[in-house]
């Protein structure tokens, strides 16, 4: 007789989540402690159900006759999406037993229950082998197909399970029932990875199931019929969506700014292109941006047999054209093969290349290659990616030979254009090399200095390939025209805006900052302060933006921080006090219920040691344990700083601080200065009364009454608008402006934007300011428990993607746009147009076709081999996005489409977008870098690429507001901002812009300027808007270093009779213009903008 799972202790050989990781369904594991004879049991269940309402969840131990030994309730199951609880089995008889685990919702209807078959044995001596024991059951729903897959880990079973039952029922109904035999033993290696688990499914179809709720259940034998187990899991069959089929954004036109397709003897033209096909399904010439950019027709070169096939006879054989494409079939033939291509142009000059080669003999392709010749000028930079973080390229330039693997986006090109060839997938490509499937190399052809992309196909001496087929695309840009040259007149503003915030009155927040070094001990130590809010907390909505108080920053890799922070959370109406490490939270202390009325000071004090402490008013309010503030390794004594507010964030420091004390040692409350100002003590570090600033030309500084030596500074760095103010003992520090509070709204105002982001429910008043409102709405990269296209994830979800968890039961999924989830995407936009009025979208990573092997919906292709290899679909995301840009152009001509794809440059799909939002990837740059400015140039300058470019900004130690504002302006480029700084810098340049009137002016570049601005320093880069009777030029020192500079102008190619005048046009200072020349001093990493007129 097969028997039951013993109960074992656990040794940790399988990760706890291998056994039962999912999102839809229910697991159970338990380990045995044979010494202390007591039972662990976890049960994880995670689902779209558990999300609304609370889940009542219990365990229960049963005889196998259904009496109740013992039963304890699970409480953490709703909130954490897992829970455990120890149960003694010293008392417990050898022999069988159920270990049960239910679930309801509070209306006492089943959502899940699993039961498990255990044995106590006689002898302990069976206990020592380790083993973890759990099952795991997961449902995957497939609505659209109307498919139910119920998977089974079986490893627990690997040597007992004989049979498996699958029952559906509804209202105690069997609807369908299916069983599967098992005819061998799983005796399987228990170090398996998770992809490896032995899983057994079944596939019901369900289209003649009405839709409604359904059990599902899964019962598990050996071989003598025990059960082993049984799971029961509740299910929800959904009818046929609604927006299945969606037809909008389908029409077919030319939205602007394109222009009709033109068409005459295989010449194609489209807004600034023009394509020459002669009988090959690719272009001989190409023409863009006024220059002809190949040096010799695209060709494809082939050997059979190791013979070199030359093509004697192509001819174009049909061409249909509309206004929005055109068609080309064409034929080309050798002594051996056949050629046939269908060449697909639509109006913003993609080029879909359907290719066929058949080998007319019946002998294999030995070599393939397509090779695409530029001229030198016009192909001076690379730019390549495969749609990944885990392989981000930086523009490069051309000068040597350049070898490659696979890439789905490969553009070439110069300062004013280029060209990028792309296909979905490598599948049916034969080379014995796969790290040389691309390749650049510099060379001369028939005398013309050359850059040839060849892309190899098939290359092998011995192949037996008779047919081969590829479908690939070409793209010359700039894809569409760019108003001015310079796209300034988009102005975004990146600042949250919530529900509770268009009416609340708040002041941006202001900051000082100390260096860290020599002012703080993070082993041991105390920060004392007194703290007066200037508003009533109570009246704070729970959407306003959080209080940021006290901050130590470890390191200064932006998003990747190491910080401990003091925050208030209006939400909660708490005070936190955490320690962040990179996407971790090492500890969080929390005081609940603070409602401090505005003008009350509160001491507060930090102490650490072997314990975390928050002291409020000399009361202990939270603490743990945790050696030191921070781990050593998290600080870094030559970066790290302390902050008291901020100013790079959308953030609130509505305080006054004053008192400000760190001492070296753990003080007890006794110790605290409750009733008197700071007093210096032998462990003291660091302490400012705020009584004083100091001024200089770079800072101004408070004056401490003690501050250390190693910091290199003698005070704390004060933001522009903090101010002292009269604090708890003299003055203190105020971290808000001296202005009226002002709303959300009237502050973008303020700022100069014409577009905000916000939430939907917020359009109508972000448009009674005279705003456009921007919304995030469903069209991501992944999606939420919370959304409705949840409900059919297994249909769209990309493998391999990602699963990240927010709540216990709120989800991100990552997903892929070969799928449905277009046609939702689309109906939704509609509805948010005509239902809320919004003005345009931001969609985060949807640009970017990311590779997928998902064959449910049509993903990835099995190679040889028999691995499961990745497509990109780069022709479906194409279409979701021209859809959504033909919608929202029909309703709404001046919207705006925000698409983030930081490094990304997916030309065939950004395309249709109107701003294409970058940058991300440098965020982690360290104080001391500096940008190559002709990677900037690439990346970021609108002109070759057609497309309006915004730098995702995120002040750093590196990447200073002053330094990101200097780099975009001069490239033309737009900026968003991550905080006030910045946005109020960025505001004064558009002020200056619109009072010189921009709109009206060329835009010259400083890589076309010289002949108008030549200067002494090779540090310093000039742009130039130039209008009748005056200029303004944007005078820019890239380095990190001050540079004093002449600047020798031609007064009549400036189209200026003579300079009478020219002064920075956001400071008032004025400079002499004497002998053709002006003469500069510029900070480092910043710019001028000079007036001359």
């Amino acid at each position: 007789m097969m028997r039951p799972i013993e109960m074992r202790s656990l040794s940790g050989i399988l990760s706890p989540e291998m056994s039962v990781r999912t999102i839809d369904g229910l697991g159970l594991r338990f380990e045995y402690d044979a010494l202390r004879q007591k039972i662990m049991v976890e049960v994880t269940a995670r689902s779209a159900r558990f999300i609304t309402k609370p889940v009542n969840a219990s365990i229960h131990l049963t005889t196998l006759n259904g009496k109740v030994l013992l039963s304890k309730s699970l409480p953490e199951i709703w909130s954490k999406g897992r829970d455990h609880t120890i149960i003694d089995a010293s008392k417990l008889k050898a022999g069988d037993y159920f270990l049960t685990v239910s679930l309801m919702n509070d209306k006492r209807e089943l959502l899940g229950l699993l039961s498990l078959l255990i044995n106590k044995p006689e002898s302990s001596d069976s206990m020592l082998k380790p083993l973890q024991l759990g099952i795991g059951v997961n449902i995957r729903r497939f609505l659209i197909k109307r498919k139910l897959e119920i998977l089974t880990d079986l490893t627990l079973f690997r040597r007992d399970a004989k049979r498996v039952r699958f029952v559906i029922r509804r209202n105690g109904k069997v609807l369908t029932e299916k069983e599967n035999q098992i005819s061998h033993i799983l005796d399987l290696d228990l170090n398996l990875k998770e992809r490896e688990l032995p899983y057994i499914n079944e596939i019901f179809d369900i289209s003649s199931i009405p839709p409604g709720p359904i059990e599902t259940e899964v019962s598990i034998y050996n071989e003598c019929s025990t059960l082993l187990s049984r799971c029961v899991l509740a299910v929800d069959i959904l009818e046929v969506p609604k927006w299945l089929g969606s037809k909008t954004g389908l029409d077919d036109v030319v939205p602007q700014p394109w222009t009709p397709v033109k068409v005459h003897d295989g010449v194609v033209e489209c807004w600034g292109r023009k394509y020459v096909f002669k009988g090959f399904p690719f272009p001989e010439k190409i023409e863009t941006a006024g220059a002809s950019i190949l040096s010799s027709p695209i060709r494809l070169k082939a050997e059979v047999d190791g013979k070199i096939q030359r093509w004697d006879r192509k001819e174009i054989l049909k061409c249909d054209s509309s206004k929005s494409k055109a068609t080309i079939i064409s034929i080309a033939s050798s002594e051996n093969l056949l050629l046939k291509g269908e060449s697909t142009i639509e109006f913003d000059g993609m080029i879909k290349i359907d290719l066929e080669v058949s080998s007319s003999k019946g002998r294999g392709i030995s070599s393939l290659i397509l090779e695409i010749p530029f001229k030198s000028e016009h192909a001076k930079f690379i730019h390549y990616n495969d749609c990944s973080w885990s392989y981000i390229h930086e523009p490069a330039k051309i000068t040597s030979t350049i070898k490659l693997p696979f890439m789905p986006f490969v553009w070439l090109g110069d300062y004013d254009r280029g060209l990028m060839w792309f296909a979905e997938s490598d599948e049916g490509l034969s080379v014995k090399d796969g790290s040389k499937i691309i390749e650049i190399t510099p060379t001369r052809e028939n005398g013309v200095e050359t850059v040839l992309l060849k892309i190899h196909l098939i290359d092998e001496p011995q192949s037996r390939i008779k047919n081969f087929r590829m479908t690939f695309g070409l793209q010359a840009t700039p894809v569409k025209p760019i108003k001015n040259g310079n796209p300034s007149h988009i102005r975004c503003l990146r600042i949250p805006i919530f529900k509770g915030m268009d009416r609340k009155k708040l002041w941006l927040p202001e900051s000082v900052t100390y260096p860290a070094k020599g002012n703080i001990n993070i082993s041991n130590g105390t920060l004392e302060m007194w703290l007066i809010p200037l508003i009533d907390l109570k009246d704070e909505p729970p959407g306003a933006p959080e209080h940021f108080i006290f901050t130590l920053d470890g390191k200064q890799f932006v998003y990747q921080r190491f910080q401990v922070r003091l925050r208030w959370i209006p939400k909660e109406r708490s005070l936190w006090l955490y320690y962040y490490r990179s996407y971790e939270y090492v500890y969080v202390l929390k005081a609940s219920e603070i409602s401090w009325r505005a003008g009350e000071p509160h001491h507060i004090a930090i102490t650490w040691g072997d314990y975390i402490k928050l002291y409020i008013d000399g009361k202990l309010v939270a603490s743990t344990p945790h050696r030191g503030l921070m781990l050593k390794e998290d600080f870094d004594d030559d970066k790290a700083k302390i902050i008291l507010g901020s100013k790079n964030r959308w953030v609130q420091s509505p305080y006054i601080i004053d008192e400000l004390k760190i001492s070296s040692r753990e003080l007890s409350p006794n110790d605290f200065c409750l009733n008197s100002e700071a007093r210096i003590d032998d462990s003291t570090l660091l302490l400012d009364h705020f009584e004083r600033i100091r001024k200089s030309d770079e800072f101004r500084t408070t004056s401490p009454a003690r501050i250390s030596s190693l910091s290199k500074r003698n005070g704390g760095v004060l933001s522009d608008g903090a101010t002292l103010v009269k604090g708890k003992f003299g003055l203190g520090v105020r971290l808000a402006p001296l202005t009226k509070p002002k709303t959300i709204l009237e502050i973008s105002k303020e700022l100069g934007a014409k577009y905000v982001f916000c939430s939907e429910d917020l359009v109508d008043d972000v448009h009674k300011h005279g705003l456009k409102a921007i919304v995030g709405a469903y069209n991501q990269y992944e999606i939420q428990t919370k959304w409705p296209i949840y409900n059919f994830k297994d249909e769209i979800q990309r493998f391999p993607g990602h699963i990240l968890q927010f709540q216990p039961h709120n989800f991100a999924v990552s997903v892929c746009y070969n799928t449905v989830m277009t046609d939702f995407i689309l109906e939704d936009l509609k509805r948010r147009i005509e239902e809320s009025d919004i003005d345009g979208f931001y969609a985060d990573g949807t640009s970017s076709p990311w590779k997928c092997t998902n064959e449910i919906h049509g993903c990835g292709y099995t190679d040889t081999y028999g691995n499961r290899k990745p497509t990109y679909p780069i022709f479906a995301v194409r279409e979701m996005m021209k859809r959504a840009y033909v919608l929202f152009k029909k309703f709404k001509p001046d919207s705006l489409l925000f698409y983030h794809m930081s490094a990304i440059w997916a030309v065939p799909t950004l395309s249709f977008a109107d701003i294409c939002y970058g940058g991300e990837q440098f965020y982690r740059e360290e104080a001391g870098f500096l940008f190559d400015l002709d990677k900037f140039r690439v990346e970021f300058a609108p002109n070759h690429w057609g497309l309006l470019c915004m730098y995702h900004a995120v002040v750093g130690p590196a990447l200073t507001a002053d330094y990101l504002l200097t780099l975009t302006t001069l490239h033309g480029s737009m900026i968003s901002s991550d905080g006030p700084e910045l946005a109020y810098k960025r505001a004064e340049v558009w002020r200056v812009l619109d009072s010189f009137g921009y709109e009206d002016a060329e835009w010259i570049p400083y890589w076309k300027s010289q002949r108008l601005v030549r200067c002494s320093s090779e540090a310093v880069k000039v742009s130039v808007y130039r209008k009748e009777g005056s200029a303004l030029l944007i005078v820019a020192n890239t380095r990190d270093k001050p540079v004093e500079a002449s600047l020798y102008i031609d007064v009549h190619a400036l189209g200026i009779k003579e300079i009478q005048e020219a002064v920075e046009a956001r400071t008032g200072e004025k400079f002499l213009f004497y002998d053709g020349r002006l003469t500069v001093k510029i900070k480092p990493k910043s710019m001028l903008m000079i007036l001359v007129s």
